[in-house]
């Protein structure tokens, strides 16, 4: 069996699910999202899978592909459990360190793509920047920060170059705002933005100049085995041509 753990909005981890279904393998969704769908343990030192009812021993488990990991947020108090605020803070975060060691010592068990490991190295954008800078990449320009003062400082920096600037958050996520879920992408920095640039204190924001892209390129490695893809995302125009 393949364990996927992405979250339901993840077109990437379909297209990954559906081709492993239509080889012959059997596949375990394991959705961020849907905590009340599935539950990890461990007994005598073996990680436990239960998924709709059913419980999966480690003898059943022959990879993991990690898009997407559950965090404290995924185990707010739903239904059944009903407590306190405080309560449900405690209570989320003690399943959540729980889960996060079960599917620690899962990787450490079977094969899985991407190490939690190297996913969470990847996912540090001012390691990247340091990273691809050392390797001979152009970088942007970077502030990443929620004082006021100094990223008026950097964009006035950026804008002397004759570059546009951009913003992005310092991570996606999602959060619901009058029941409907929104999140934020990379922006060009407008007058608008740039006259409320004071309520940036308390919450931290990257700032950079903005590099044109001819187009996209994604490419996964697995093993010695290289996989790219060119995305022309620019002739789509509309959100993908900022990024």
């Amino acid at each position: 069996m393949i364990v996927i753990f992405s979250d339901t909005g993840d077109v990437h981890a379909d297209a990954v699910e559906n081709s492993a279904r239509l080889r012959g393998s059997e596949v375990a969704r394991i959705n961020r999202d849907e905590v009340h769908r599935w539950s990890l343990e461990f007994l005598s030192g073996e990680p436990l899978l239960n998924l709709d009812g059913h419980t999966f021993t480690l003898d059943k488990i022959r990879s993991m592909f990690i898009r997407r990991l559950p965090d404290q947020e995924s185990f707010k108090c739903t239904p059944p459990i009903s407590a306190p605020a405080e309560a449900c803070d405690y209570i989320a975060m003690q399943r959540y360190i729980q889960t996060s060691e079960c599917i620690a010592l899962l990787s450490e068990c079977t094969h899985t793509i991407n190490t939690i490991t190297s996913a969470q190295r990847a996912q540090s954008k001012a390691s990247q920047l340091f990273i691809a800078s050392k390797l001979g990449f152009r970088t942007p320009k970077t502030y990443s920060g929620d004082n006021p003062q100094h990223a008026r400082r950097h964009i006035g920096e950026i804008a002397q170059t004759g570059s546009r600037v951009c913003t992005k958050p310092i991570v996606n996520n999602f959060l619901t705002i009058d029941g409907q879920k929104r999140t934020r992408f990379t922006e060009l920095l407008d007058d608008n933005d740039l006259a409320a640039l004071d309520s940036l204190r308390g919450c931290p924001l990257t700032i950079q100049d903005y590099i044109e892209k001819a187009y996209e390129l994604r490419v996964t490695v697995v093993g010695d085995r290289i996989f790219a893809c060119k995305i022309d995302s620019q002739q789509a125009g509309g959100v993908t041509a900022v990024d």
